[in-house]
């Protein structure tokens, strides 16, 4: 995230590069959502504040698919939305569906119960 760290927003969404390293399946999905951020004094050596979030989802390569106006060929590399922006008001309505489906618990994530087992994944259908 970089400097974007320091910008006001609500809540973040992560979508996985067109052309991921090799042996990261994230091309183009939902790797992780954050919302609710908690701004903190960046670290001697950083260049921006560190986030905490009310909510945190992660998902990685078991992330769905995003949806084609969030993909990241039709969006600039760090990008706002915010509503009224204009040439990206379908992006805006996608990534507030996405953000809604997390709060709602319509969307899960796997997080790790101890080192033998994980939650089940619940899968979106985009």
């Amino acid at each position: 995230m970089g400097i974007v760290r320091n910008s006001d927003y609500d809540a973040i969404i992560g979508i996985g590069v067109q052309y991921p390293d090799s042996g990261h399946d994230i091309s183009c999905k939902v790797t992780w959502v954050g919302v609710g951020p908690h701004k903190h004094n960046a670290p001697p050596g950083h260049r921006a504040s560190l986030v905490t979030f009310d909510g945190f989802a992660l998902f990685d390569s078991a992330g769905p698919t995003a949806p084609p106006a969030l993909h990241p060929t039709r969006l600039p590399r760090s990008i706002i939305l915010y509503e009224g922006r204009v040439g990206y008001e379908e992006a805006y309505n996608e990534a507030i569906q996405i953000i809604g489906w997390v709060q709602k618990g319509e969307l899960r994530t796997m997080i790790p119960l101890n080192s033998d087992r994980r939650t089940p994944l619940n899968r979106c259908k985009s």
